[in-house]
């Protein structure tokens, strides 16, 4: 599958999503809610992105490379209960998805959250992945954990299991500059051929593609599609060929959070406060010490 063939996916599952609209757009914002973030950590155009991709392709198997909130793991299982029956394999090292995401998408989208989905706690770097895969014949892989130590872990351990198997990876977090410019100068990208982003795996992801890219042609294993960085006016383009709009910003609620964050919110509002009333100290001296002045009698 490549770009054209995803444009084309986007068209045809367009009706079936909008269909969903109203289900996506809860757990789009839900999971927004969740992440206490100022903004979502899935934009809306991955969702109707990756919507199209699973209907077209129609993996028996989706294995998740980092779960934080669980975004896209609310979508593939979202999928999966309605139309696909796949199995999905979510890894990460944290429990928000089973401490709090879970009983409140429990009450927002009636589902059977736990069917065929094992959102496991656990190391990147410790998975027995040819046990995951097991007899599946087609995988899709997210790829959304960040580091050269499991760039190389999914580049010399995940990806060769993937052979001869009818399979997809999609690189989160990146651009391709041949249809994503970089306007934002500020930040301090990686560039890698035609591909840029902040993390350093981009490197190793660039090297791979271009040795199974290069000719003669390679066997056939997996596609490389980088998903392109979050920016507003890929939402746009979605919208266009889709006919499916972003829902609007969700009001940010603070959700049950484990006690430390809290701690950490106290200890910012305090810093916060003691700069505020530093600043305003300064203020006052400032517009009093004129006057000050002025009321001196001459020498």
């Amino acid at each position: 599958m490549n770009e054209q063939d995803l444009a084309r996916a986007l068209k045809l599952h367009a009706p079936r999503i909008a269909d969903a609209r109203a289900d996506l757009d809860t757990l789009y914002r839900e999971t927004w809610r969740l992440s206490r973030n100022e903004g979502p950590d899935l934009p809306w155009s991955d969702w109707v992105a990756l919507s199209a991709l699973l209907l077209e392709f129609r993996p028996s198997l989706i294995i998740e490379l980092g779960r934080g909130i669980g975004s896209s793991t609310s979508l593939f299982q979202y999928w999966s209960q309605k139309v696909l029956s796949a199995r999905i394999v979510s890894l990460c090292r944290t429990t928000d998805w089973r401490d709090y995401v879970v009983p409140a998408l429990e009450k927002s989208v009636p589902l059977d959250w736990d069917s065929g989905l094992d959102a496991r706690v656990g190391d990147i770097l410790d998975q027995d992945y040819p046990a995951i895969l097991n007899e599946a014949d087609r995988v899709l892989v997210l790829w959304d954990a960040h580091g050269l130590e499991i760039a190389g872990a999914v580049i010399d351990r995940l990806l060769p299991t993937l052979e001869g198997r009818d399979n997809i990876v999609v690189a989160h977090d990146m651009r391709d500059a041949r249809y994503f410019p970089n306007p934002e100068t500020h930040v301090q990208w990686l560039h890698a051929g035609d591909m840029f982003s902040t993390f350093a795996q981009i490197g190793p992801i660039a090297a791979y593609c271009a040795a199974r890219d290069a000719p003669p042609p390679p066997p056939p294993a997996m596609r490389c599609i980088a998903a392109p960085w979050r920016k507003p006016a890929r939402s746009e383009a979605t919208e266009s060929a889709t006919g499916i709009s972003s829902p609007p910003r969700t009001p940010q609620t603070a959700p049950p959070a484990p006690a430390r964050r809290a701690d950490r919110s106290a200890r910012r509002g305090a810093r916060a406060a003691r700069r505020s009333h530093r600043a305003g100290r300064r203020v006052h001296r400032n517009r009093t010490a004129p006057s000050a002045r002025r009321s001196r009698p001459p020498a």
